[in-house]
């Protein structure tokens, strides 16, 4: 009776984790499909005219997903303002005069 009644609940248990990860994966995606669709009406608003600054005074911020690529390539343009530019470094130093021998 006890060795039944363990292998009910391991067996009860192993199906709700089966089923708490489906779950878990079909909101995912369905949230993954939602935070699509506010991107693309976010980018049809800004299309037909708004700013993304005027979609925010009166209440609709950019859209997470938006914002992180932004500022992904914002700090991608950071990097390669701080790194020396290998021509300049060249150009400057022809531009020195050359002593007279």
């Amino acid at each position: 009776m006890l060795a039944q009644t363990r292998q009910d609940f391991i067996d009860e248990r192993a199906a709700a984790d089966r089923e708490r990860a489906e779950l878990e994966a079909r909101l995912k995606e369905r949230m993954r499909e939602y935070e699509a669709a506010d991107v693309k009406a976010f980018s049809a608003a800004t299309a037909a005219g708004w700013t993304p600054e005027e979609l925010r005074k009166i209440g609709f911020a950019e859209p997470e997903k938006k914002r992180r690529v932004r500022s992904r390539s914002t700090a991608r343009s950071r990097q390669q303002k701080t790194r020396p530019d290998p021509t300049e470094d060249s150009a400057s130093e022809s531009a020195e005069p050359v002593p007279d021998e």
